[in-house]
């Protein structure tokens, strides 16, 4: 992410930082059975994700794990889904992962590593661009350090069948 990059997404969050989702929050804790402090800590961190993503469009982000799981709680809640984006100034999409694809990697490893190199590189590179933005590293409650490869959508990441993948990020 270069330097005029960064400096847009600092200025993005600073101007969304506080949009009350204590709503989603409550929603996410019910749906994950989470405490609210942490459902708080990951409407934080989605916020963060966002403004990169509406900053950075071209990055091709990809996310697992609990960021995931509050953003999907946060589509669910359109109304307030759209006045979040338009204080944002972009309206951020869901695309989730082509499920003709994901049939089709079960029983093609070269089309399954193809994907789950796009997974990673696109993971990766939230994470490197997170610790440029935020001057932190991510907490990795919210954002996974290692995601695994797993069979179903249990934890998070758009897909269902095969997703996710082999990564970890360094510290």
């Amino acid at each position: 992410m270069d330097d005029l990059t960064i400096a847009h997404a600092k200025v993005q969050f600073e101007k969304i930082k506080d949009f009350d989702l204590t709503e989603i929050a409550l929603a996410h804790r019910i749906e994950k059975g989470i405490e609210l402090e942490e459902a708080l800590e990951r409407t934080i961190e989605l916020k963060k994700w966002l403004v990169m993503a509406s900053v950075n469009p071209k990055a091709n982000y990809q996310i697992t794990g609990p960021i995931d799981q509050i953003w999907h709680t946060f589509l669910k809640y359109t109304k307030v889904y759209h006045e979040f984006c338009t204080k944002l100034g972009k309206f951020i999409h869901h695309i989730p992962q082509d499920q003709t694809q994901l049939l089709e990697s079960r029983n093609n490893n070269d089309l399954f590593t193809q994907m789950t190199k796009k997974f990673e590189n696109g993971y990766l590179s939230i994470i490197k661009d997170y610790k440029e933005v935020f001057n932190v590293n991510p907490p990795i409650n919210v954002w996974p350090k290692e995601v695994k490869n797993h069979s179903s959508d249990s934890g998070g990441g758009c897909g269902g069948t095969r997703c996710a993948v082999f990564c970890s990020y360094p510290d």
